[in-house]
C-alpha cells in the first residue's frame, strides 16, 4: 500500500507550485484579487482578499476529505481532527478581518482597517500547515526533513524508495506526539477562554475607566475653562478598536459654563487603551446638538452621530432637524469625516 505524505497531496502540490491551480474557480478568483488589488488598500479589496483567503483554505481542505482514509491511516484521528481546527482556526481569522457590511456597501473605496497587516496567502503558508501536522503525527523515524517535504511538494512526488519497501507494514501514529499536538490544541483553547474572559472583565469596568480618563482630560483642557461636565449627556463606546488586546474609548461629552458663560459645547474624544489604561489620543468638536453616538458596524472604525440642527422655523434653541454624520478612527488615531 502506498504511504501518504501530507507534503504530497493532490491539492497542496498545486497550490504549492507555480500557481497552477487544479480548479478553475480557485484560480479565477486569486487572479482576479491579483488583477483588481494589486497595491490596492480599500474595503472592497480588503472584502475580496478574505472570500480568495477562505476560498484557497476550504479548497485545501476538499484535498484533505476526499483523501481521509489515507490521511488517518498516516497520522490518526488526531492528526486529522487537528488538520480540521487549524483549517477552521484560520477561517475564523480571517472572518475576524472582513470589513462591517456597513463598510462593504456604503464605503468600498474607504482605507481598509488590516491592509498590509491581511495577505493573500500562498503555498509557503500551506506548507507550513502541512508540516505542522507532519511534525506532531508523522510515524517515528519516518518524518521528512522540512526541506525535503518542500521539495516534493514543489515536484509533485509524494513517494520514496522507502514508500514502495513499506509495503503494508503500517505503523501506529507515534503516542507522544498525538499527546504532544492534542496538549497544544487543548492549551490554544484555554488561552482563547483565558483571553475572552479578561476581555470581558476588562469591558465591565468601562464606566469606571472612561471617568478616569475623561476627569484626566478635563484637566488639561483649556477649553473647559472653569466649565463643568453634564454627566447625564455622556455617550461612549468601549471595546477593543485597534485589536490589540485592550478596550479603546470614543467618548461623546458636553461641557456647560465654560468660561462663566451661559452656553454648553460637545466633544468628540478618542482614547487609547493600553495596560495603564486610557490614553487621550485626540477629539473634535462636532457640528450641531449631537443625540446619540454608536459603532455603526462591529469590528469597524467608524461611529455615527446623531444631530440636531436649526431648521428655518426653529428657535435657537430647539433645533429640530436631524441628521447622522459618520466619522472613522484613521491609522494616525484622528477622526476623519466620511461622505
Amino acid at each position: 500500500m502506498k504511504k501518504l505524505h501530507l507534503a504530497s497531496l493532490g491539492l497542496a502540490v498545486s497550490l504549492a507550485g507555480c500557481g497552477a491551480y487544479e480548479d478553475f474557480q480557485l484560480n479565477n478568483a486569486v487572479q482576479n484579487y491579483k488583477m483588481a488589488c494589486f497595491g490596492s488598500g480599500t474595503v472592497e479589496c480588503g472584502d475580496m482578499l478574505v472570500d480568495t483567503n477562505i476560498l484557497m483554505l476550504e479548497h485545501f481542505r476538499e484535498s484533505v476529505v476526499d483523501q481521509e482514509e489515507q490521511f488517518i491511516a498516516e497520522f490518526g484521528e488526531d492528526g486529522y481532527s487537528a488538520f480540521n481546527f487549524m483549517i477552521d482556526k484560520v477561517v475564523e481569522d480571517q472572518e475576524e478581518m472582513r470589513p462591517g457590511w456597513f463598510a462593504r456597501f456604503f464605503l468600498a473605496e474607504g482605507q481598509y482597517l488590516y491592509a498590509g497587516r491581511n495577505m493573500l496567502l500562498d503555498g509557503s503558508d500551506f506548507n507550513e500547515m502541512k508540516l505542522a501536522v507532519a511534525q506532531q503525527f508523522g510515524k517515528k523515524g519516518d518524518q521528512l526533513s522540512e526541506e525535503d517535504q518542500l521539495r516534493q511538494a514543489l515536484s509533485g512526488s509524494g513517494d520514496t524508495d522507502k514508500d514502495q519497501a513499506a509495503g503494508d507494514d503500517e505503523q501506529a501514529p507515534s503516542a507522544s506526539s498525538s499527546t504532544a499536538l492534542s496538549d497544544s490544541i487543548a492549551q490554544s483553547q484555554a488561552d482563547l477562554v483565558a483571553r475572552d474572559e479578561h476581555m470581558k472583565s476588562l469591558l465591565a469596568g468601562g464606566p469606571e475607566a472612561v471617568e478616569k480618563a475623561l476627569a484626566t482630560r478635563m484637566r488639561e483642557d483649556s477649553d473647559v475653562d472653569g466649565g463643568m461636565e453634564y454627566p447625564e449627556a455622556r455617550k461612549f463606546v468601549f471595546q477593543d478598536l485597534i485589536k490589540d488586546g485592550h478596550p479603546d474609548a470614543v467618548v461623546l461629552y458636553t461641557i456647560e459654563g465654560a468660561g462663566g458663560s451661559n452656553s454648553h459645547f460637545q466633544k468628540l474624544a478618542l482614547f487609547e487603551g493600553g495596560p495603564d489604561g486610557l490614553k487621550f489620543r485626540s477629539e473634535l468638536i462636532p457640528e450641531g446638538s449631537v443625540t446619540d453616538l454608536k459603532l455603526v458596524d462591529q469590528g469597524s472604525r467608524l461611529f455615527g452621530l446623531t444631530t440636531l440642527t436649526a431648521g428655518p422655523d426653529d428657535a435657537n434653541c430647539c433645533p429640530s432637524i436631524e441628521s447622522t454624520e459618520h466619522y472613522e478612527i484613521g491609522a494616525d488615531f484622528e477622526f476623519h469625516a466620511v461622505p
